[in-house]
């Protein structure tokens, strides 16, 4: 008892400690679903993995000592599946802690749990009921879908058709320009007949033709003359 009571009374000297902050609860850290599915997606593959590696598959690689030592081969093989197993879920489970991937995939959890509730308990948008729709709205909006593929199809011949007409405009302004040249030229070649027109009534009121006509006709004849006296 006296040996106890130094010590209860250098205790009682010791000044009251401070109280320590509140601190926030930790998030839990266990698995919620979608970490818990990437941990079973992981010991699939890892299992896969690992089956993979038979005994008969190493075997193979080791001839001699499977002959002459399979236990000791059975051993080595155990061996290295173990290893490759437990440094392959040690790495995982490193990666999970420095990414926090476990909090992470929780948090997610909650946002969609919490979304989902909202989604339940947010009110019903203002719709109207469906036995106050007009009977007309309601085959209209039966329609809608069939309706919207022929209108597409409507608007794609439409355009076809369009390109069709300007191709047809400009080729009969074509032949616009076509007929616009003829009609110059024909034009030309009238003016050109008015006026050799002109030009031969100038002559014929001259007597300037008939004159030349009268003295081809007097030369025709006395070469037929003198053709007949030489025969």
């Amino acid at each position: 008892m006296e040996a106890v009571a130094p010590s209860v009374g250098t205790s009682e000297q010791q000044p009251p400690r401070s109280p320590s902050p509140e601190q926030k609860a930790p998030i839990s850290q266990e698995p919620g679903p979608r970490a818990q599915a990437l941990n079973n997606i992981f010991t699939t593959a890892l299992s896969h993995t690992t089956s993979t590696c038979s005994y008969a598959h190493f075997s193979s690689c080791f001839p001699t000592a499977a002959r002459y030592n399979k236990p000791l081969l059975e051993s080595v093989w155990r061996q290295v599946q173990n290893m490759v197993e437990s440094r392959s879920r040690r790495e995982f489970e490193q990666i999970l802690l420095e990414k926090d991937v476990v909090k992470d995939l929780n948090d997610l959890d909650k946002l969609i749990g919490e979304a989902k509730v909202r989604k339940e308990r947010a009110e019903p948008a203002l719709e109207q009921p469906l036995h106050e729709v007009p009977p007309t709205q309601l085959f209209l909006a039966h329609l809608a879908p069939s309706l919207q593929g022929a209108t597409t199809q409507l608007e794609a011949e439409l355009e076809g058709l369009q390109r069709e007409n300007d191709a047809l405009i400009e080729k009969m302004k074509g032949q616009e320009e076509e007929v616009e040249a003829l009609v110059q030229g024909l034009e030309a070649g009238i003016k050109d007949l008015g006026n050799t027109n002109e030009i031969m009534d100038e002559a014929v009121e001259d007597g300037t033709i008939r004159q030349e006509a009268r003295e081809i006709h007097s030369e025709v004849a006395r070469r037929r003359g003198e053709t007949k006296s030489r025969l």
